[in-house]
């Protein structure tokens, strides 16, 4: 019918994709979040504090490189690796932001489809 809207039936044709694309969203903004917010300090430092912790008694005894191997945290963030997910993170929260919007496209009578997806 005329009265129906048709961003109402595409995103109903779409919706075995969007759910999945929704909670694969939503899985990978939380594990982004979770690395952020717990990030550790690179390999480097952590050997530095480390060796600082044994004193020199302890590091002339101890392979300090690889005692640090095996107590580093299970994901170390460096300081640029930290600036690139912070922005994989934000790009992905603006993708969350649009919600239906990502799956249709409402364009004005003679407007450009290039022009309002490029």
């Amino acid at each position: 019918m005329p009265s129906d809207d048709p961003r109402a039936a595409i995103l109903e044709a779409l919706s075995a994709r969007r759910t999945p694309y929704r909670s694969a969203l939503a899985a990978t903004l939380d594990e982004l979040r979770s690395v952020l917010a717990g990030h550790h300090e690179a390999a480097g430092d952590h050997q530095t504090q480390l060796a600082a912790t044994l004193g020199p008694a302890g590091t002339k005894h101890i392979d300090v490189a690889q005692l640090a191997t095996l107590l580093a945290p299970e994901a170390t963030v460096g300081p640029g690796e930290r600036d690139v997910i912070a922005r994989a993170l934000s790009v992905l929260e603006l993708h969350e932001h649009h919600g239906d919007d990502a799956f249709a496209l409402r364009l004005e009578p003679g407007a450009s489809l290039y022009g309002a997806t490029g």
